[in-house]
């Protein structure tokens, strides 16, 4: 029991835990009890930022679900358990609380770039066609904008510090419950458990705080598709009744198949905006847009893609009764239509191959079904074909 007492008298002096060559066998249980309660906090905070997230996406035709999700929660995780483990390492009250203090102005920078930046990792590792386009850009990347993340994690920094100053005293203790144990004990599990509700709900808080909801488009469009297939009446009187506009669908019902599939397309946070890109297995698409949390209209999305495309190659020029029917070129696509005007037929076969962001990426087989071609469109409103290249 000597070395129990002497890990005791250590922990309550706010000393190095293990300082004498006589405890040298209770390290490794130590660090791994850090290690540990740094993966819980990471975890914890995981579920405060995502957790109702991950609930509500999991029964919805949805693409990519939770690729940038499980990133930034291994991120997170990963994060915590390493600084757990560090600050075990050097046992030093004043350095466990500034590295925890740097630690949690990070995971604040992580929650509030996974709509974005990470989310556009995990759709370049899952669909390499889209590597390094910019499919979901972060609105404002500047000073401000950095301390404004920083200030919105607040309650995350203020939990984290608190478990960080008395870090060294619970560690020691519960390690002493443990002796020198390889596996934490029933008793030892709820003493590290105990703290880590507070952790989600300051957790949940930052995220309603920094407003990182674009994801809650999904479901209201998927309701909205739901209730208009199966509703037969004035949409407009059911959508004031419910609160939703249900109106936005009017024009395209007779698009609304069975079989579907959800992607978050273009995400502007300043215009609190974020489109919702609708494929249906019989060729339908439709962009739906929501402004301010409200569904505000959904429209035939395919025209540009697929018969603009169609007479772009053919070298026709856009009607004057569908304005917006074409994309615009750029440069480089442009030259590449001159090059080939006229070599895919009358009527291509073109389908659509993914779409994430702003980007979306076509596939087109010539008439005379000898040559294919693949090309690359961006935007939503104002769609751009950026280029086109033949595939074998």
């Amino acid at each position: 029991m000597a070395p129990v007492q002497t890990v005791n008298n250590h922990a309550q002096r706010g000393m190095q835990p293990y300082p004498n060559d006589e405890d040298e066998s209770f390290r490794p249980v130590y660090y791994k009890l850090a290690a540990l309660n740094g993966a819980l906090i990471g975890l914890c905070i995981s579920i405060g930022v995502w957790g109702r997230e991950i609930f509500v996406l999991g029964s919805l035709p949805v693409t990519p679900k939770y690729g940038s999700v499980f990133l930034a929660a291994l991120l997170v995780i990963g994060l915590c358990s390493l600084v757990g483990w560090l600050t075990a390492r050097i046992g030093r009250t004043v350095v466990t609380v500034l590295l925890w203090l740097i630690t949690a102005v990070l995971i604040a920078f992580v929650i509030s770039f996974q709509p974005y930046q990470i989310r556009t990792l995990a759709v370049w590792l899952a669909h390499p066609k889209f590597w390094g386009l910019n499919l979901y850009p972060f609105a404002d990347l500047s000073v401000l904008s950095f301390i404004g993340i920083a200030v919105a994690g607040f309650f995350v920094l203020l939990v984290i510090i608190l478990l960080a100053i008395f870090q060294e005293y619970r560690l020691a203790n519960l390690q002493a419950e443990m002796g020198n144990g390889r596996w934490p004990t029933g008793p030892v599990w709820k003493a590290l458990l105990l703290p880590m509700p507070l952790v989600i709900l300051a957790a949940f808080l930052t995220t309603q705080i920094m407003g990182a909801g674009s994801w809650q488009a999904i479901p209201m469009v998927h309701q909205a598709i739901e209730v208009s297939r199966a509703y037969e009446g004035d949409l407009f009187d059911l959508g004031r009744h419910e609160g939703i506009n249900y109106n936005a669908l009017k024009g395209v019902r007779d698009l609304l198949g069975p079989d579907y599939t959800l992607t978050l397309s273009e995400i502007d946070p300043v215009s609190l905006t974020t489109n919702v890109a609708v494929t249906f297995a019989d060729g339908g698409w439709l962009n739906c847009r929501i402004i301010n949390e409200q569904l505000s209209y959904c429209y035939d999305a395919s025209p540009p893609y697929t018969t603009g495309l169609a007479g772009l190659l053919a070298g026709e020029t856009e009607p004057e009764d569908c304005l917006d029917c074409f994309p615009n070129p750029e440069p480089e696509a442009q030259a590449w239509l001159d090059a080939h005007v006229g070599q895919f037929g009358q009527n291509p076969q073109i389908t659509r191959q993914a779409q994430f962001g702003s980007y979306a990426i076509m596939t087109v087989v010539s008439e005379d079904k000898t040559q294919t071609a693949e090309c690359l469109f961006q935007g939503v409103s104002n769609v751009k074909l950026a280029r086109c290249q033949m595939v074998p």
